[in-house]
This record gives C-alpha cells, structure tokens and sequence, in this order.
C-alpha cells in the first residue's frame, strides 16, 4: 500500500487533536477528508481482487507507530539537530534489529556449500 505516509499524517493529527489538546482548524478537516477521498480515488480494486486483510492490518500498525514517533519528537523538550536525532534512531533501530538476527559467517557458507 503506496498510501501509508498518508495514513500516517491523518493518525498524527488525530492524535495531537486528541491527547495533547491541539486546536482542529478547518484547513485540517478538510485536509484529512481530502486524503482519504484521495486514497479511495487511487485504490482501483477490480471486482475478483481483495485487499489482504493482513497487510491493511500492517500498514495501519507501521503507520499508527511513525505517527507516534512524529508525535513524541514534536512534543520532546529535547532539543537537537535533524542530523543528530536521525542518527541516534538509526543507531536505535539497528541495535535493535543486530540482536534479533542470526549471525552469519563464512564458515556455516562454507559448510552449506562445500566452498566458499
């Protein structure tokens, strides 16, 4: 689904509307309403074709956590450059995603194929 940044926006906004008190002006009504009759313009189903109830459900969570990551940057006393709080996310996630992976090292190609 090309349309999570979309998704993404809309949620955000929901959610500064609706936990942090921030005034819902007309230009963002309208602005969401927009977005979501675009989505519906853009997504030409055919009648045989379905979209995959699994990956509506993990396009929503991808979204709904970027928003809240839009939302805590937004609402972070911390102050730092972009260039500063890009690294330290990046560094974050790929300590995060290191530890869950298997290692790989030449020795199991080695033992899998024979040679290297």
């Amino acid at each position: 689904m090309k349309h999570k940044g979309i998704i993404c926006g809309i949620l955000a906004a929901v959610i500064m509307a609706t936990f942090f008190r921030e005034k819902v002006t007309a230009t963002t009504v309208t602005s969401i309403l927009l977005a979501l009759v675009g989505i519906g313009l853009l997504y030409k189903g055919n009648a045989g074709i379905s979209l995959s109830t699994m990956g509506i459900l993990l396009v929503m969570i991808s979204s709904l956590t970027y928003a809240v990551y839009i939302v805590i940057v937004n609402q972070s006393s911390i102050r730092m450059s972009t260039l500063k709080l890009t690294f330290y996310i990046l560094l974050a996630s790929d300590v995060r995603e290191t530890g869950s992976q298997k290692r790989f090292s030449v020795s199991d190609a080695t033992r899998r194929d024979g040679k290297l």
